[in-house]
C-alpha cells in the first residue's frame, strides 16, 4: 500500500514539473513571437497607410497637373509626350489620344517638323530652336531651365502663325527612364503689348528729346545774350564756360581813365583757381567777393544779389563795385556752379553823388535865415528848416 502511494506521489510531482516546464516554454515562445507579430502588423498597417497617402498625393498632383493654367507635358527620353494636361490639349487643339506618343513639333504643328520627312528634330531649323535644345539638354544632363523665352512657328491650314512662349523644364524621373516636366506659357499678346508700349515710349522720348533740345537752345540763347556776366565754375575755381558779355563795349570811368569793367571782372575771376594766398596782389588775400564765391562753389551753396567790390588787375587799380549771385545747379555730378556778376560801379558812384548833393542841399536848407517849408499837394507839411520854426506862429 505504501509503495502505491509513493508511486502516485512521484507521478504527481513529475506531472506538475512537466506542466511547469510546458508553461515556461510556452511563455518564452510567446515572448519571442508577439513582438514579431506586432512589428509585422505595424509594417503592414504603415505600408497600407503610406500607399493610401502616396495615392492621395498622386491624385492631388494629377488634379493640379490637369487644372493648371499653364501648358504642362511630361516628355520621355525619345522626346515623345507621355502625358499632357487640359491646357496643352486646348493649345494644340487635339485630343488626349492624339497627343500621347507624339512629339512636340507634331502636336503644335511646327513648320520645321513637316519640312523634313523624318519629322520633328531633323530639320536644319531645329538646331536653332531654343525650346528643342533646352528639352534635349534637360533629358541628357538633367539641367533645369526656368522662365526661358523662345518662339514657335505653327502652320495650320497653310497659315503660319508665330507664338512667343516662355517655358521651364524640370527632371522628374531618372529611373527606369528619364522624364522631364515641360511647362509653357503663351505670351504672344504680352510681347505685342510690350512692343507697343516700347514704341509709344520711344515716341514720347523722341518728343521729349526734341523739346529738351529746343529748351537747351533757348537757354543757350539766353545765357549768351544776357547783359549780365554769367559763367560756369567748377569746384577748383576754374571757369568752364562764359557768356558773350566780355566782348561788349561796357566801359566804366575810373579815377584816371575809362576801362572795360567786365574785362577787369573776368581777369579777377580767372585768379580764383589759384590758392587764396597766390592772388595778383595783396588785396586778393582779403577779397570778400572771392572768399564768398569760392566757399559757395566748394560747398555747393547759393548767394543771391550780394554787393561787394574788386580791384582791376591790369595796372588800373580802380575799385569796381559789383552785385553777384551764386546758383548751385542741382543733380549735377560735375558740381558746376552758375555765377552771375553785374558791374554797378556807375550806379554806386551816382548814388554817392546824389547823397553828396543831398547833404549839401540839407546844409543850405538848414542854414538859411529865411524860413523854408515843403508842402504836398494837399497842404500837409513835409519838411521845414529851423528858421521857419523860429518865425512860425504855431
Amino acid at each position: 500500500m505504501k509503495r502505491v502511494e509513493t508511486i502516485l506521489i512521484v507521478y504527481c510531482c513529475s506531472s506538475v514539473l512537466l506542466l511547469f516546464l510546458v508553461i515556461q516554454f510556452t511563455l518564452s515562445v510567446l515572448l519571442m513571437v508577439v513582438p514579431v507579430i506586432i512589428a509585422t502588423c505595424y509594417v503592414y498597417l504603415s505600408s497600407k497607410h503610406q500607399k493610401h497617402y502616396i495615392g492621395q498625393v498622386e491624385k492631388e498632383a494629377k488634379v493640379l497637373f490637369d487644372k493648371s493654367p499653364s501648358i504642362m507635358m511630361v516628355i520621355d527620353e525619345s522626346s515623345s509626350i507621355i502625358d499632357a494636361n487640359q491646357k496643352a490639349l486646348e493649345f494644340a487643339n487635339s485630343s488626349y489620344e492624339e497627343v500621347i506618343g507624339a512629339t512636340g513639333g507634331q502636336v503644335f504643328s511646327c513648320v520645321s517638323a513637316f519640312s523634313n520627312p523624318n519629322g520633328c528634330g531633323y530639320s536644319d531649323q531645329c538646331d536653332e530652336c531654343v525650346l528643342r535644345r533646352s528639352v534635349a539638354n534637360s533629358l541628357l544632363s538633367g539641367k533645369a531651365y526656368y522662365q526661358k523665352k523662345g518662339e514657335l512657328l505653327s502652320s495650320i491650314d497653310g497659315l503660319v502663325r508665330r507664338y512667343d512662349i516662355r517655358f521651364s523644364t524640370e527632371l522628374i524621373s531618372d529611373y527606369p527612364s528619364k522624364r522631364i516636366l515641360l511647362t509653357m506659357e503663351d505670351i504672344t499678346e504680352q510681347v505685342k503689348k510690350e512692343v507697343q508700349e516700347a514704341y509709344e515710349h520711344n515716341e514720347v522720348v523722341n518728343v521729349l528729346e526734341d523739346n529738351l533740345l529746343k529748351s537747351n537752345q533757348q537757354l543757350e540763347t539766353i545765357f549768351e545774350n544776357t547783359p549780365t556776366l554769367l559763367c560756369l565754375m567748377n569746384t577748383k575755381g576754374e571757369i568752364v564756360k562764359m557768356n558773350k558779355t566780355r566782348r561788349e563795349e561796357k566801359y566804366t570811368m575810373g579815377s584816371s581813365q575809362r576801362f572795360n569793367a567786365y574785362d577787369a571782372i573776368i581777369d579777377c575771376l580767372n585768379t580764383f583757381s589759384s590758392e587764396m594766398d597766390n592772388g595778383c596782389n595783396a588785396y586778393c588775400q582779403q577779397c570778400s567777393v572771392k572768399q564768398d564765391i569760392m566757399n559757395a562753389v566748394k560747398n555747393h551753396d547759393s548767394i543771391y544779389r550780394k554787393e561787394g567790390s574788386i580791384l582791376s588787375h591790369k595796372g588800373i587799380h580802380d575799385r569796381i563795385y559789383v552785385v553777384y549771385s551764386v546758383v548751385s545747379i542741382q543733380n549735377n555730378p560735375e558740381r558746376i556752379t552758375l555765377i552771375a556778376m553785374e558791374d554797378v560801379t556807375e550806379h554806386r558812384l551816382a548814388r554817392k553823388a546824389i547823397l553828396a548833393r543831398e547833404i549839401q542841399y540839407r546844409a543850405l536848407f538848414e542854414s538859411s535865415r529865411d524860413g523854408i517849408c515843403l508842402l504836398n499837394m494837399e497842404g500837409y507839411y513835409l519838411d521845414a528848416n529851423k528858421a521857419f520854426f523860429g518865425h512860425c506862429w504855431l
